[in-house]
């Protein structure tokens, strides 16, 4: 899931830079959401995909909002 985290970011980001809007439909099913565990797990997955495929000006928003390496967020931010 990691992977194919990053990877939707990058494509999300090329079709940004190409002009081309992306909307993503998703489908749940019921026994996804009955348990308040799963239904949190989705609702993180959800939110981190949403913020690794986001723009913060010129930036991936993940990367702008949540990057925890100080190096990597300083160099972004100057």
């Amino acid at each position: 899931m990691r992977n194919a985290h990053g990877l939707l970011g990058t494509v999300s980001r090329i079709y940004d830079m190409l002009g081309i809007d992306v909307t993503r439909v998703l489908k749940v099913p019921d026994w996804a959401v009955e348990d308040g565990t799963r239904r949190d797990n989705l609702a993180k997955m959800i939110a981190i995909q949403t913020a690794v495929s986001s723009r913060y000006g010129l930036y991936s928003a993940y990367r702008v909002l949540y990057e925890d390496r100080e190096e990597k967020r300083s160099q972004r931010l100057n």
